[in-house]
């Protein structure tokens, strides 16, 4: 998996957030959610390319409200062969829903570096369920069709009992 932030510049929109900081906190929701901590497929790879990251400002809340936003592209392709496997395909994620105007969203704003996480973790999130359909999103609950037997095969991924914590394999142990 590879990330370039290099289209955002040096530092993040609204409240600011340097280049490294946000290549830092995609690569590892990234790693969290969608490697497992290094113990992903290695016949593909995943290019992330952040676009642009606004981290609501104190004015912006203050004035109109608003929402933190990360956009950018990903793709992936094949190691062996370059083929791509997943054209470059546009990707977004909020910062928690739009916040009202006025003191209120000043005063429970979050720090900024926190902000980030979120943005990057739904990030990682979006592109999991762009691959992997959204039944298979981290958090969604897979659902067992009439008839099904109550064991519900488990990705590969999921196997790994390192992974059994993560968001795309909480679902397959909650009961």
């Amino acid at each position: 998996m590879t990330v370039d932030v290099a289209p955002i510049g040096a530092a993040s929109q609204g409240r600011v957030l340097s280049a490294r900081q946000i290549e830092a906190a995609v690569q590892k929701a990234a790693n969290d959610v969608l490697v497992g901590v290094g113990r992903g497929n290695r016949r593909s790879r995943l290019h992330i390319e952040i676009e642009s990251v606004n981290i609501l400002s104190a004015g912006q809340a203050f004035m109109i409200g608003g929402e933190s936003v990360m956009e950018g592209r990903v793709t992936i392709r094949d190691i062996q062969s370059g083929a791509v496997l997943m054209p470059p395909t546009k990707v977004s994620s909020g910062g928690g829903g739009w916040v009202p105007g006025g003191l209120i969203a000043v005063a429970t704003l979050d720090e900024p570096e926190v902000e980030l996480r979120q943005l990057s973790q739904e990030f990682a999130a979006r592109i999991w369920t762009l691959v992997e359909g959204p039944t298979m999103a981290p958090g969604a609950v897979a659902q067992k069709p009439v008839g099904a037997a109550t064991q519900r095969a488990l990705p590969k991924k999921c196997q790994n009992d390192a992974n059994r914590d993560s968001p795309q394999c909480k679902p397959y142990f909650a009961e």
